[in-house]
C-alpha cells in the first residue's frame, strides 16, 4: 500500500490537471463563442438600424437622377420646340415674300419649256429673245425682288437665253420638241381610236339588245292578239 500510494496519488494529480485544463479550454471556447455571438448581434443591429437610412438615400439619389432625366428632356423638346417654331416662321416668311414671276420661270425651267419660259413663240427671232430676256430680267433680278429664289430663277433665265441663242443647241431643242409632240399626237390618235373601238362595241351591243327585245315584244303582241280572237268557253 505504501508503494502504490505514490502513483494513486500522482495519477490522481494528473486527472485533475487534465480536468482543470479541459475546463479552462472549455471556458476559454465558451468566451470565445459568446463573444463572436455578442459581435454578430452588434452588426446586425447596425445593419437593422442602418438599412432605412440607406434605403432613403437610395430612393433620393434616384429622384434627383429621375428629376434630372425629366428636366434635361423637358430643355430638349423646348430646344426643338422653339427650332420648329422658328423655321416654321422662316418658312411662312419666305412663302409670303415669294415672287410669282420667280415661282413660274422655276417651275418651267423644272418642266424644260424653254420658249414658255422666255415668253415667246417658237419662231421668235433673237430681236424678240433680248427685248423678253431684259423684259424678264428686271422683274426676276435679285436687287428688283426679295424672294431668296431670285439667283436660281436669274440663273435659269440666262441659261435659256443662252440656249435659244445658240443655233445649234435651238435647232436640236427644236427637233426634240418636234419628237414630243408626234408622239402626244400618236398618243391622241392612239386613244381616239380605242375611244371609237369602244363606242361602236356599245353600239352594237345596244342595237343586239334592242332587237332582240323588238322580237320578244312583237311575240306577246301576236299571242295577245290570237287569245283576243279565241271564242270564249261559255257553260
Amino acid at each position: 500500500d505504501s508503494v502504490a500510494a505514490p502513483a494513486v496519488e500522482r495519477a490522481r494529480c494528473r486527472v485533475a490537471s487534465w480536468g482543470v485544463t479541459a475546463a479552462s479550454s472549455f471556458l476559454a471556447w465558451a468566451e470565445i463563442v459568446r463573444r463572436r455571438a455578442v459581435s454578430l448581434s452588434a452588426r446586425a443591429h447596425a445593419h437593422a438600424v442602418a438599412w432605412p437610412n440607406r434605403t432613403r438615400a437610395l430612393a433620393a439619389r434616384a429622384t434627383r437622377t429621375a428629376a434630372r432625366a425629366a428636366e434635361s428632356l423637358l430643355r430638349q423638346r423646348w430646344a426643338q420646340l422653339r427650332a420648329s417654331i422658328s423655321s416654321g416662321r422662316r418658312a411662312v416668311r419666305r412663302w409670303l415674300l415669294r415672287d410669282q414671276h420667280v415661282s413660274r420661270i422655276l417651275r418651267l425651267q423644272a418642266q424644260g419649256r424653254w420658249y414658255a419660259l422666255m415668253r415667246v413663240r417658237r419662231a421668235a427671232s433673237k430681236k424678240q429673245l433680248k427685248e423678253a430676256y431684259r423684259r424678264l430680267a428686271k422683274r426676276v433680278h435679285p436687287d428688283k425682288t426679295t424672294d431668296d429664289r431670285a439667283d436660281r430663277a436669274f440663273n435659269a433665265l440666262r441659261d435659256t437665253f443662252d440656249l435659244l441663242t445658240d443655233e445649234k443647241k435651238r435647232k436640236a431643242y427644236d427637233d426634240q420638241l418636234a419628237r414630243e409632240e408626234w408622239k402626244a399626237a400618236q398618243r391622241r390618235r392612239e386613244q381616239r381610236a380605242a375611244a371609237a373601238r369602244v363606242v361602236r362595241a356599245a353600239a352594237v351591243r345596244l342595237g343586239t339588245l334592242a332587237l332582240t327585245h323588238r322580237r320578244v315584244t312583237l311575240g306577246l303582241v301576236l299571242a295577245a292578239a290570237v287569245l283576243m280572237r279565241m271564242p270564249s268557253a261559255e257553260p
